[in-house]
């Protein structure tokens, strides 16, 4: 996922309004983009509150940033600075994480974000976007890192391999069935529909929604 997150930059990389910030993570990844348009690239080292609040300056100078890095450095320890600077004021903002979840687990529980969608929901006008899978990203940051309003999204480690056509805030029916219904988000889906084949051989017709 983070490739794909490297590939699209920079294939959007020619868009003069575009800004890229990181938390001291993903030099050797961004590096071509870095090389391209170093005065659009911005390393603001471990120091993500003063990052966030910069970003919703340039945002509300006419510019669409990218802030980026592990998640709960990106999210927990930012969320006054999101509140206030990004949501409050309407700054579109893009929020690129890394380490969902238990991705970082070996490094400790500082690094554990469980909790980043659910406390970003609460925030007015904020977006959240939760790709599966690498396709999925690329169309969504496509469809929406220019549209004004801040924006979460969340990569994990683990992708799901299910063919789908994301479009941003729509729900999509992947798989027809009338014995029980499942919701799935993110990388789950591979779960669920790895369940759903495995019913289908009992007889059981599930209906997967993502």
């Amino acid at each position: 996922m983070r490739k794909q997150f490297a590939k699209t930059l920079l294939e959007l990389s020619d868009d003069p309004e575009l800004v890229v910030m990181i938390g001291d993570i993903s030099h050797y990844l961004l590096r071509d983009f870095q090389a391209k348009h170093p005065e659009r690239f911005y390393n603001m080292g471990i120091a993500e509150q003063a990052m966030m609040s910069m970003a919703s300056g340039l945002a509300l100078a006419g510019f669409f940033p990218v802030v980026h890095s592990i998640t709960p450095f990106v999210t927990e320890r930012c969320f006054e600075q999101i509140k206030d600077d990004l949501c409050y004021q309407e700054a579109g903002v893009n929020i690129v994480s890394v380490g969902s979840a238990f991705d970082y687990a070996a490094l400790g529980c500082t690094h554990h974000s469980y909790g980043d969608i659910a406390i970003l929901r609460s925030l007015p006008r904020m977006q959240v976007i939760y790709p599966g899978a690498p396709h999925e990203f690329d169309a969504l940051f496509k469809e929406t890192y220019r549209n004004g309003s801040p924006t979460y999204f969340r990569l994990s480690v683990a992708t799901h391999s299910v063919p789908t056509r994301p479009k941003f805030g729509e729900a999509e029916l992947l798989r027809l069935g009338d014995g029980v219904t499942v919701i799935a988000a993110g990388p789950q889906l591979q779960n669920a529909w790895e369940a759903a084949e495995e019913l289908a051989g009992e007889g059981i017709r599930v209906e997967i929604i993502y």
